[in-house]
């Protein structure tokens, strides 16, 4: 099955079918390639995603891209901070600021050999998503206020420690 075929399946199966944009363009190294486009809401806000399906490679790609960039001289605070989040957190991909300030969380996967499942995609969008929502606070602060990453992160920090603590006494309670 074409990856593409998947994709727009998976997209018709969650009764997905308006505001989609679909482009295919044919690249030298990765050939056939289908950018399918959906316009999503998190947390009130419209995030972009992508679901590019790379034919020649069998690569499936997922890409989420929140409604703001990294204000200028906030650039390394952004990559710390996305550092500290990719490298202490279970998230699949990769969250990552472009030299523009573009940020996206991305998850690509090979799926030659495979028969990809619909839960496969599932899976990466449901974490996509969980990430923004888990850090899309902490995610703007970095980008879009003079916070410090290092304030952040101690903020992180404090509502995980908050968070211990009150599932500590749900299970002696229990």
């Amino acid at each position: 099955m074409r990856i593409a075929t998947f994709v727009e399946e998976f997209l018709a199966d969650l009764g997905w079918v308006d505001g989609i944009e679909t482009n295919e363009k044919n690249d030298g190294d990765t050939g056939l390639r289908v950018i399918t486009k959906v316009m999503i809401t998190i947390k009130n806000q419209t995030y972009r995603l992508f679901l590019d399906a790379m034919e020649t490679s069998q690569w499936l790609m997922l890409t989420l891209y929140p409604p703001y960039k990294v204000n200028e001289g906030k650039y390394v605070d952004a990559c710390m901070l996305f550092n500290y989040l990719n490298n202490d957190y279970l998230y699949g991909g990769r969250l990552a600021v472009g030299d523009d300030g573009t940020i996206r969380h991305r998850q690509i996967i090979d799926v030659s050999e495979t028969e990809p499942s619909k839960n496969m995609i599932k899976n990466m969008l449901e974490n996509a998503i969980d990430m923004f929502e888990q850090y899309g606070e902490s995610i703007a602060l970095v980008a879009l206020t003079k916070k410090s990453y290092e304030s952040i992160r101690e903020e992180i920090e404090k509502r995980e420690d908050i968070e211990r603590v009150r599932k500590g006494g749900e299970q002696e309670e229990g």
